[in-house]
């Protein structure tokens, strides 16, 4: 991207929050020789600022951002909610925009097509879907929230396009996003103190659709199986700006593109496609965001269904969001610790059976309601993390049998034996599932973290019991 950051020169920028996202737009405009001032309140990530030779600043003084002309803010960093950073509140007492590294790349390369993906739930599945399809048509850079920040992309040769996954934060940040394909998953209650409430979550979701490509309509992409969503679409469908495509994978409404029973079906252009092919996208909460890369590639790239059909099957999935591990005398050890949510976990519930149930972490709003309806599926449950004892009621209140592990380690060791001991119970083998409900943070750095200690212990499970 230096080359293309050269446009900015003369210009100067302040970086708040030193992690990937922040450390990677900061050596980029410092390799492209733009006067960039940097700081995080933790010294760890202050010291690796040092090491990159950046240039410290930690705003203290409104005369700190004199000739400034943006705050970059990494995204997990509060703008509005449930306060604003000191720092965030100094600029922009100063009229300094705030904004995202994703702005900075679309004011550098505002022509190079984009596909962007949020959604409370499935949006790094469907962002990898996407590119993984479309990178078989032309060239593709995939990035954004899913895990590679966009400085570190290339720019994709001509004919090429950015797959970016927007999280909420990031859309609040990135007036100038202008995608030619927007993709709403979903939405149900996540980062609410974040956002003041429901409504502000919203409000941020539907930034997606803020801006349009010049000149153009865009296509936007809608799942409309919940009630946020379907509201969306209603209203977006008169603005001009867009040409609304909807679907529905996991209700019954009509829309556009419907998946039942595995059967994709694009009533526009009478295509119908079989998704049980792939065996690594089970389940409907899959289908649908296989519906929605659909959807996306056939209207917004002109991809016929042959050539989606082909590379979609090819498609292995992501680590942490159902991934089978290993299968161990006909019991599979499933690893879903990107499930921190109640809803995320309704995803993996409502496609299994015999489930033993690793569960917990640092509990979000509402602990793990809404996951009554799937209690019949679950064998047993192994507690673990902080929320122990209120998940514990939960499972008092459903009657349901557990176990209170408190960590992975003891989690799996009690699922294991218990799993291969039953194996001849009623139903089958069962299954042994991660899908925490929760946050990762109160055990491990992140939710990638505690997948791969759980995958580092089942691969190191013995097969004789």
């Amino acid at each position: 991207m230096s080359s293309l950051l050269s446009n900015l020169q003369g210009r100067k920028y302040a970086v708040l929050g030193l992690g990937r996202t922040g450390l990677s737009i900061a050596r980029a405009l410092k390799k492209a020789k733009i006067d960039v001032l940097v700081w995080d309140d933790h010294e760890a990530a202050l010291e690796k600022a040092r090491k990159a030779r950046l240039d410290l600043c930690n705003f203290e003084n409104a005369a700190d951002f004199d000739g400034v002309d943006a705050l970059i803010l990494s995204p997990g960093i509060p703008h509005k909610y449930p306060q604003p950073h000191p720092i965030v509140e100094r600029a922009l007492n100063k009229n300094i925009p705030v904004i995202s590294d994703i702005e900075v790349l679309r004011k550098i390369d505002p022509e190079t097509p984009l596909v962007a993906i949020t959604g409370t739930n499935g949006k790094s599945t469907t962002t990898a879907l996407i590119g993984h399809v479309l990178s078989t048509q032309c060239d593709t850079q995939i990035g954004g929230n899913i895990g590679v920040p966009v400085m570190d992309l290339k720019k994709p040769k001509k004919d090429g396009a950015y797959v970016l996954e927007m999280s909420s934060y990031q859309l609040e940040l990135t007036p100038s996003l202008k995608p030619k394909v927007s993709v709403l998953l979903n939405i149900t209650p996540d980062h609410l103190s974040r956002h003041g409430g429901m409504d502000g979550y919203i409000a941020a979701k539907k930034q997606i659709f803020a801006s349009s490509v010049d000149g153009e309509k865009g296509f936007a992409v809608i799942c409309i199986d919940d009630e946020h969503t379907v509201k969306i679409a209603e209203e977006l469908r008169a603005d001009e700006n867009w040409q609304v495509i909807t679907v529905a994978a996991m209700s019954e409404r009509a829309a556009d593109i419907t998946v039942r029973g595995g059967i994709l079906t694009d009533q526009r252009a009478e295509i119908t496609i079989d998704l049980n092919k792939n065996n690594r996208m089970n389940g409907v909460h899959n289908h649908q965001n296989a519906a929605a890369a659909y959807a996306a590639l056939h209207y917004g790239f002109d991809m016929d269904e042959k050539s989606f059909e082909k590379a979609y099957n090819k498609f292995g999935g992501l680590k942490h969001r159902q991934f089978l591990v290993r299968t161990i005398n006909g019991v599979p050890y499933i690893n879903d610790s990107k499930a921190t949510n109640a809803n995320a976990t309704a995803r993996a519930l409502a496609g299994m059976k015999n489930v033993y149930w690793i569960v917990g972490g640092q509990p979000k709003e509402g602990g793990l309601d809404s996951l009554e309806d799937y209690a019949d599926r679950i064998r047993h449950a192994f507690l673990i993390g902080e929320s122990v004892d209120a998940f514990a009621k939960w499972m008092q209140l459903n009657n349901i049998d557990y176990d209170i592990s408190h960590t992975v380690d003891i989690a799996v060791a009690q699922a294991h034996q218990m799993a291969q001991n039953r194996r001849g119970a009623p139903g089958g083998a069962g299954m042994v599932l991660l899908s925490p409900a929760c946050a990762s943070f109160d055990q491990f750095t992140s939710f990638e973290a505690r997948g791969d200690h759980f995958e580092e212990l089942v691969n190191a499970l013995e097969e004789n019991v």
